[in-house]
C-alpha cells in the first residue's frame, strides 16, 4: 500500500485584526510555511469554527458568546489550499439554520467538502469517504452537547454519541482503508484530556477507528498511541484572534499544531508548532528554542496521559478550582448583585450537603438524568 499523507488543523475564526487583515485582502503574508506545508500533502482538514449569517439568520438564544464572519472568510482557507472543512463544533449553529446553510453552501461553491453539520441528525452524521490518491479515506466528525446539536427534527451539528459514532467507524472501516474521527470537545484552556475522553477515545480505536483527533480547547494537548493507533487530545486554535481580552494573550492560548499524517501499512506523522494571533495576526511556525520547549511540554503532556493515576488527580485539580462556576447554576440567585453578595459573605449559598444529594442523584442517574434533560429540551 502507497504512502498517503493529510494534514488536520485545528478551529478557525477569523476575527479582530486577522479580519482587518481579511477586508485590506492582504492575509497572504500571514501564513510563512503554513501554505507549503498544506500543499506538501495528499489531502488536508481544517475546522470552520464560526458561521456566516444572513439578513435573514439572526443569532440563537444560548449561554456564551456569538461568533460570526462575514463571506470572505474562506478566501484564506482555500488560499491556503485545505479540502474539507469539519463544521460540529459548539458555534456553527450559533445564527440557525439559515446561516448553516447558507455557510454549507459558500463553502462547496468554493470547492471545499464538508462535513458534520446537516438539516437533520441523518444528515449532519453522514461520513465522508474521499479518495486519496487512490486510496479511500473515511472522515467522521461530532461535537460535544452544546446549542449546536442536531436531532431528528432539528437542524445542526453531529453530537458526541458514542452509540451512533460506534456504529458509524464501524461502518466506514467497511468502505475505506482509513477512519479518521475528527471530535470537537474537552475543556476550555485546560491542556490535558478528561478521564471520560481517553476512555472513550480508546474505545473509538477499539471499533477501527485509526487516527483520532481533538479540538475546542483553545490550547494544545498531548497525543498517545494506542494499540499502533493515534489519538490527539487537542490542537490548539488554528487561526483564532482574541487580542482584545488581555486574559487570552500567552502561550497556551496562541500555540497550536499542525499534524501532518502519513498513512500506509503503518501510520506515522509529525507535528508542526506554531504560535497564531500573538503579537501579530496570522499563524506562524517556529523552530529553534521554541520548537524546543514546545516538544519538552508535549512529553510532559504525553507523560501525564500515559499514567492512569496522574492523569485522574490533574482533572480532579482542574475540577476544584471550576467548582464555583459549575456550582453556580444550581444556586436561586443568578443576579450580578446576588452574585457578588454571595461572594462576599453575605447570603447563603442553598446547596446544602441534603441538596446537593438530591441533584447528584439526579445527574448521576441514567433514568433521572433522561427524564430531567427531556424536559429542559423542551422548555
Amino acid at each position: 500500500m502507497s504512502e498517503i499523507s493529510i494534514l488536520i488543523a485545528g478551529d478557525y475564526s477569523p476575527k479582530e485584526r486577522f479580519q482587518k487583515e481579511l477586508e485590506n485582502n492582504s492575509y497572504t503574508d500571514l501564513f510563512p510555511g503554513v501554505k507549503e506545508a498544506i500543499l506538501s500533502v495528499d489531502y488536508s482538514i481544517v475546522n470552520f469554527e464560526t458561521t456566516i449569517p444572513t439578513r435573514e439568520s439572526p443569532p440563537i438564544d444560548k449561554v456564551g458568546s456569538h461568533l460570526a464572519a462575514k463571506e470572505n472568510a474562506l478566501a484564506p482557507l482555500k488560499w491556503l489550499g485545505f479540502n474539507m472543512l469539519t463544521m460540529a463544533n459548539n458555534h456553527f449553529m450559533d445564527y440557525g439554520e439559515i446561516a448553516m446553510e447558507h455557510s454549507m453552501n459558500l463553502a462547496k461553491q468554493n470547492g471545499f467538502e464538508v462535513i458534520g453539520a446537516g438539516h437533520s441528525l441523518a444528515e449532519a452524521r453522514c461520513f465522508k469517504v474521499v479518495d486519496v490518491q487512490g486510496q479511500k479515506v473515511a472522515v467522521i466528525n461530532a461535537c460535544e452537547h452544546e446549542f449546536s446539536i442536531a436531532s431528528e427534527r432539528k437542524a445542526g451539528c453531529n453530537p458526541l454519541d458514542i452509540i451512533n459514532l460506534s456504529y458509524d467507524i464501524q461502518q466506514a472501516k467497511l468502505q475505506a482503508d482509513y477512519v479518521i474521527v475528527i471530535i470537537h470537545g474537552g475543556n476550555e484552556h485546560y491542556k490535558l484530556p478528561s478521564p471520560r475522553m481517553k476512555k472513550t477515545y480508546r474505545f473509538f480505536v477499539d471499533q477501527g477507528a485509526d487516527v483520532i483527533l481533538n479540538h475546542h480547547q483553545h490550547c494544545y494537548s498531548g497525543y498517545e498511541v494506542y494499540k499502533g493507533n493515534l489519538i490527539f487530545y487537542g490542537l490548539g486554535n488554528f487561526c483564532f484572534d482574541s487580542a482584545s481580552d488581555i486574559k487570552y494573550r500567552h502561550e497556551t492560548y496562541n500555540f497550536g499544531y499542525l499534524v501532518k499524517l502519513h498513512l500506509s501499512s503503518s501510520i506515522s506523522f509529525e507535528l508542526l508548532p506554531y504560535e497564531q494571533c500573538y503579537e501579530k495576526p496570522g499563524v506562524y511556525l517556529f523552530g529553534g528554542a521554541k520548537k524546543k520547549n514546545f516538544e519538552k511540554d508535549i512529553a510532559e503532556l504525553n507523560a501525564i496521559i500515559a499514567d492512569d493515576e496522574r492523569l485522574t488527580k490533574a482533572f480532579e485539580e482542574m475540577a476544584r478550582k471550576k467548582r464555583d462556576f459549575v456550582y453556580r447554576c444550581f444556586r436561586p440567585f443568578t443576579s450580578r448583585i446576588a452574585n457578588s453578595l454571595y461572594y462576599r459573605g453575605l447570603l447563603p449559598s442553598f446547596l446544602t450537603k441534603e441538596r446537593l444529594k438530591i441533584i447528584t442523584a439526579t445527574l448521576d442517574c441514567e433514568a433521572h438524568n433522561d427524564i430531567l434533560m427531556t424536559n429542559l429540551k423542551s422548555e
